[in-house]
């Protein structure tokens, strides 16, 4: 955020690649359980706008990821728009979350 991409180590920025790049993966894996849920009738459609909403948390996170490059160089606008991305995805998520506890109370 202040430019100073030039003044973090190498080491610890490619370690946050590999945690982004983990996090994602993990993040895949989760989002091919929920397609595989089995929700009940009165739920189909809550459930289907869920996994909309964590697939396109997990396309943000690939997005956010794909922005970091070698030599810590990171395409700013990418990284953002991916942030923006992820933050508008998971309150809708976590929305649906609500609505289905809610529904099941």
């Amino acid at each position: 955020d202040e430019n100073k991409l030039a003044d973090y180590d190498l080491e610890a920025y490619q370690q946050t690649q590999t945690v982004f790049s983990e996090g994602t993966s993990n993040y895949e894996a989760l989002l091919v359980k929920l397609q595989q849920v089995a929700a009940p009738a009165r739920l189909l459609g809550p459930h289907h706008t869920l996994v909309r909403d964590f697939a396109a948390f997990t396309e943000a996170c690939k997005a956010m990821t794909a922005s970091l490059h070698a030599d810590r160089q990171v395409d700013v606008a990418a990284f953002n728009a991916a942030e923006k991305a992820q933050d508008e995805a998971i309150q809708k998520f976590t929305k649906q979350i609500q609505k289905i506890s809610v529904m099941l109370s």
